[in-house]
């Protein structure tokens, strides 16, 4: 059973110490199906200049659309640690993706290219 959010959840997070690794690549296939884990919150942030879509890579390997941002946006995001973030251009076309970890607050930055 996992541990009930603390107030603030919406706050942004500490970027210094709840950084997600972003992993580049331009093939839907590279990013796994997600894999279940603790109840977790991320803070997406586009700073790559354009617009994204946001897909949960689910635990049937399907995409799953969850959102758009535009450039300079950001989207909070409840989630669980081991899930699979694939981040498209605004043709569907792969950029990279995330896999959450376990800290209960993490910020994912969608860099530039």
């Amino acid at each position: 059973m996992s541990k009930p959010l603390p107030p603030g959840l919406f706050a942004k997070p500490d970027k210094t110490n709840s950084m997600l690794k972003w992993i580049a690549t331009n093939k839907r296939t590279d990013a796994p199906k997600s894999h279940t884990g603790s109840n977790i919150h991320i803070t997406f942030e586009n700073k790559s200049g354009k617009h994204v879509k946001i897909y949960w890579v689910g635990y049937d390997n399907k995409l799953r659309l969850y959102g758009e941002l535009r450039a300079n946006e950001t989207r909070q995001q409840n989630s669980y640690s081991q899930n699979t973030w694939l981040i498209t251009d605004a043709n569907d076309q792969p950029l990279g993706y995330f896999i959450s970890d376990a800290k209960i607050m993490s910020w994912a930055v969608i860099p530039k290219k």
